[in-house]
């Protein structure tokens, strides 16, 4: 991410820039090298970190960079390919590459529905509230103006958005994109990583759903968000985006206390 130079109506920036990639091409830690690896490249897609259609590093440079043996990135991604998050071309041009999903898969160590409940999700969004809320709070006293604009060209993807798990997604990448430009790593990584669970969690939810008044409930607390950082207003942004997570768990519960009685219900 290219820093402008600093203007009038622009601060200067004191922190290098931060890169997405580092959040998932950095070495795992100790444990379940399999279910660690499917875990972070699943989240990384879920969060539109890895797009669509990407190709990934060949399989021995990319097993470097997380710090594993091949044949454990093998082994996760078999996994994901099996759940339908990765796809393997042949030939020319082949390789492994992130696949076209119209709903997310429930079985490569995302959250359960089964295991959601009220005080899971309001831990949740309580952690939310007080690092990604800072986070737009502090984007509002330092972004770029380069900055602010990519937080545009998302809302205006989140505008076009046709489902509730598209607009999800973008919803992580709207907010992790505002922790970057707070310039700050470590705030941007936890953002990132906490958005990718909070992600999991609406996404065991919201499936294939068309809600549209909650997709416009989201575009304007987006528009709201933005307009607030690109004001230089602290405050008012931090207001939005805790409004904005507050009403997002009262969805959330809702939706996940109708999903455990349906089956009563039958």
């Amino acid at each position: 991410m290219q820093k402008d130079m600093a203007t009038d109506l622009e601060p200067e920036s004191q922190f290098d820039p931060v890169d997405p990639r580092d959040l998932f091409l950095s070495p795992m830690a100790d444990g379940n090298l399999v279910q660690q690896t499917t875990r972070r490249l699943t989240e990384a897609i879920v969060a539109g970190l890895l797009q669509i259609g990407e190709r990934l590093p060949p399989e021995p440079v990319l097993a470097q960079l997380l710090g594993i043996a091949p044949a454990t990135l093998r082994s996760a991604f078999a996994e994901m390919r099996r759940a339908g998050y990765l796809e393997t071309r042949r030939g020319r041009g082949g390789g492994t590459f992130i696949a076209q999903m119209t709903t997310p898969p429930a079985d490569t160590g995302t959250v359960r529905l089964a295991d959601l409940d009220e005080e899971s999700i309001q831990d949740l969004v309580d952690y939310r509230r007080a690092v990604v809320a800072y986070a737009t709070e502090l984007a509002a006293e330092r972004a770029t103006s380069a900055e602010i604009e990519a937080l545009d060209r998302l809302v205006g993807a989140i505008e076009a958005c046709w489902n509730l798990a598209e607009c999800v997604r973008l919803d992580a990448q709207l907010h992790i994109n505002a922790a970057a430009a707070t310039g700050s790593k470590r705030l941007w990584r936890e953002t990132a990583h906490l958005e990718m669970e909070s992600n999991s969690v609406m996404l065991s939810v919201v499936g294939g759903s068309q809600d549209e008044e909650m997709i416009k409930l989201i575009i304007a607390d987006h528009r709201e968000i933005v307009s607030a950082i690109r004001a230089r207003d602290p405050q008012r942004a931090r207001a939005a985006v805790t409004a904005h997570i507050d009403r997002g768990c009262v969805a959330l519960m809702t939706m996940v206390k109708s999903k455990h009685a349906k089956p009563a219900s039958r």
